[in-house]
């Protein structure tokens, strides 16, 4: 396109580019005037420059400083709590574990058991083992040695005949603080649903004193008694049951396991009425469960000595593993200084043995609603207690099921179906008479561990006896998902050996147990041998006798359906039989 082109191009728009021009120019200047209006006003209103001639200082006290980590992110206006992340605990109602969220620096937060709930419920369930695991240590006390223990006298267990041997009977039950009886052997979730109604009211802040609170509201709702009553005669029927049992055994094969452990014709209130009213009953010493703490003597009916468990008598016992049986908050014994009828003098004597595990809930009278209001960082902070709406929260807690909706698992310590103490002596029948006291001992032990210990593939043991080795606390899942610690089948046999020997075997796997001891023939099995099985189903059991039908009657520990102890019938060929005890 030329130049005139152009030249004949503005002259024919002329008038419309003038207007174009006059429009811009418009424009342009309303903003400008726009922008100096803005700057003028703000000079107005802005705080006066300090100067050296008078003029106003601006200072610090002219603004509010900000807590140190703020601005910190913000839900929206009316974001319903489900919107919370983990970080954002604090937005969750009154009716969500805040605890499963709540993480200390450097934890994985991917993982539930990290949580402040998974902590203090690791502390709970391994104080749980602790004190059940003492209570089963009792099982294998003779009557003079837990006389020594409490403090009594001898002549509390001995007859005419002299010291009895060992218990005709033992039971334990678990009852709640009304002395009920309860199928839950652990308050754990109790508590943390206490500790977490009380975290969401400010009351308990930070995970130090959340575990110092769960400890003390543990130990204020756990104690046991013990009685040990008073000495009693048969017939003289029980000289002859070695020889009666013995054929019994034989026929009823496993009938006998997995019966519950209590005394036959005492069971429920009767059981505790037995504790608690006795006529013999003649001392009572109360204290709490707290470890360590010194027993609270009390007056005693008729004159007999009274029983202390001093954490310096628990010391000195000589089964290890007493220390949790140090926890003892309440024991009785009475002692009958009758002797045996004429018709009856035959009999040696007999003794028994009761245990009340006292749990304290949050459902009866006396609740954990109650030891949580003693506290100290409770009664500090101002809470004014528990009423109909706070005890609402914690117990919507306790309905939900914890592994569904945070991830984390918690499961009572399990008990399963034991053996009582005729069941137990008709098995020991098995046992030939002139067997060594530590094969004697090595089988007893054994039947008395029925449904205590969980299976748990490559379990070894951390100690002889219960105490010290956590059976039933939660651990990492083997590799079928078992979560409770246990033994498996070999190291439930070197735990056997440990605890009555003093000694363990060396070996460490169902393989290297091929080592121990010397080979016997299967025609020469005695109770007390153990039996092998290789690869792939590698397995090893405790030779108890032979059923009517052939097989072999044994006890082990098992992945079967109690996935514990238990006394069973297995096929009788194997491919080693071993001689670990003479």
């Amino acid at each position: 396109m030329k130049k005139s082109d152009y030249i004949q191009v503005i002259k024919k728009y002329k008038r419309e580019i003038l207007q174009c021009s006059a429009l811009a120019v418009t424009v342009v200047c309303a903003c400008a005037m726009s922008y100096m209006a803005g700057r003028y006003s703000g000079r107005l209103n802005a705080p006066a420059a300090g100067s050296s001639e008078g003029r106003a200082v601006e200072t610090t006290s002219q603004y509010i400083d900000l807590a140190p980590g703020s601005p910190s992110f913000l839900f929206p206006p009316g974001a319903a709590c489900r919107d919370a992340t983990p970080s954002n605990a604090d937005m969750m109602d009154s009716q969500v574990l805040n605890l499963a969220y709540l993480y200390e620096d450097g934890a994985d937060s991917t993982d539930p058991a990290d949580s402040y709930a998974g902590r203090l419920y690791d502390l709970l369930a391994l104080k749980d083992a602790s004190w059940i695991s003492g209570l089963y240590d009792l099982y294998n006390y003779t009557p003079q040695q837990l006389a020594a223990l409490l403090g009594l006298p001898e002549t509390a267990v001995t007859s005419p005949s002299g010291i009895i041997p060992e218990f005709r009977n033992i039971s334990v039950h678990f009852v709640n603080s009304e002395q009920q009886e309860t199928v839950s052997t652990s308050n754990a979730r109790e508590i943390i649903s206490i500790i977490n109604t009380l975290h969401y009211f400010g009351i308990l802040k930070d995970m130090k004193t959340m575990e110092d609170c769960a400890d003390k509201l543990w130990n204020a709702s756990h104690k046991y008694s013990v009685r040990i009553g008073g000495i009693y005669y048969c017939d003289g029927s029980c000289l002859d049951e070695a020889a009666d049992g013995r054929r019994d055994a034989e026929e009823s094969g496993t009938e006998a396991a997995g019966a519950v452990i209590a005394e036959s014709e005492t069971t429920g209130a009767e059981a505790v009425e037995a504790v608690a009213g006795s006529e013999t009953a003649g001392v009572e010493t109360v204290g709490t469960a707290a470890a360590g703490t010194e027993a609270v003597e009390s007056g005693a009916a008729g004159g007999e000595p009274v029983g202390s468990m001093a954490p310096s008598a628990a010391a000195e016992a000589e089964t290890a593993a007493v220390a949790s049986f140090s926890d003892a908050s309440s024991i009785v014994s009475g002692a009958s200084d009758a002797g045996p009828a004429d018709s009856s003098r035959t009999c040696p004597g007999h003794v028994d043995c009761t245990v009340l595990a006292v749990v304290k809930g949050t459902a009866e009278a006396d609740s954990l609603f109650q030891a949580a209001d003693t506290l100290e960082a409770v009664k500090s902070s101002g809470w004014t207690g528990w009423n109909a709406d706070t005890r609402n929260m914690a117990g919507a807690l306790l309905a939900q099921d914890w592994s569904q909706e945070y991830g984390l698992y918690t499961v009572d310590y399990p008990v399963k179906e034991l053996l009582n103490s005729q069941e137990i002596e008709l098995y020991m029948s098995l046992v030939p008479e002139d067997a060594s006291r530590q094969r004697k001992d090595f089988v007893r032990y054994a039947l008395t561990s029925v449904g205590k210990i969980p299976y748990y593939w490559g379990g070894k043991p951390s100690a002889p006896g219960y105490t010290g080795n956590g059976f039933g606390s939660l651990t990492v899942p083997d590799e079928d998902g078992r979560l409770l610690k246990g033994l498996d089948c070999s190291g439930w046999i070197n735990w056997v050996y440990w605890s009555v020997t003093g000694k363990g075997l060396g070996a460490q796997s169902t393989g290297t147990l091929l080592g121990c001891g010397s080979p016997v023939a299967r025609d020469e099995l005695l109770p007390g041998d153990i039996c092998i099985r290789f690869n792939p189903m590698a397995h090893v059991v405790i030779f108890l006798g032979w059923t009517a039908e052939g097989n072999m009657l044994c006890i082990q520990e098992t992945t079967g359906n109690s996935n514990n102890v238990e006394v069973g019938t297995v096929t009788s060929n194997w491919e080693s039989y071993r001689r670990i005890l003479e």
